[in-house]
């Protein structure tokens, strides 16, 4: 019974352990200055607050509105660069298995005469037999090393992917919260951050 609740004990800790510590989260906590003459200044910065928020989603959106041009412009240029790297590719392709089969009929009359003189040096214990299957040991490893590599097939472009590229420099964020935090600090008022706790917390 002990050693099953210290068990529990145990996993319950590890079950903790795991999920991690608390997550907190800064929000600040405006306190408006005391004194009442400060509110049209309040209010001055509100409106600057979102004068700066519609100008920053015009901007935003002008952003997006700009990206499918953009895209489809790379996107015809990295196209037309691809077809060339394409045709480039398909000539190596070719020369690469020329090479190969070069390589492949190499590799095999050596194997070929290397298993034939492996076979009399075993056999006879014949010296020339035995020294020409070391070279040719040799020979074949090399040759291995030299192995015809293929050639990188260029990557298609996709339009989808650029777009969604471009579209992540577009910003909604033009720094419209500090502007009006500065602003409201001027006016006399008071900004206190506060930490929440958004999860695991206890």
């Amino acid at each position: 019974m002990l050693r099953k609740g210290l068990f529990l004990g145990l996993l319950g800790l590890f079950l903790l352990s795991a999920c991690g510590g608390p997550e907190y989260i800064i929000k600040n906590h405006y306190i408006l200055p005391a004194d009442t003459s400060s509110s049209p200044c309040i209010k001055d910065c509100q409106e600057k607050f979102e004068n700066c928020q519609k100008a920053c989603e015009a901007q935003y959106h002008a952003c997006l509105s700009d990206v499918r041009q953009k895209a489809t412009s790379l996107y015809e240029k990295e196209l037309k660069k691809y077809r060339e790297e394409l045709n480039i590719y398909q000539d190596e392709t070719n020369l690469f298995q020329q090479k190969l089969a070069l390589y492949l009929e190499k590799l095999k009359e050596l194997s070929d005469d290397y298993h034939f003189f492996e076979k009399i040096c075993q056999e006879k214990q014949d010296k020339y037999a035995c020294s020409r299957q070391e070279e040719l040991k040799k020979k074949i490893s090399r040759l291995k090393q030299e192995k015809p590599s293929h050639p990188l097939k260029p990557v298609e472009p996709d339009l989808e992917d650029i777009i969604k590229k471009l579209t992540a420099t577009c910003s909604r964020d033009c720094g419209c919260q500090k502007i009006y935090d500065h602003c409201f600090i001027s006016c006399g008022g008071t900004i206190i951050p506060e930490k929440f706790c958004v999860e695991n917390c206890q």
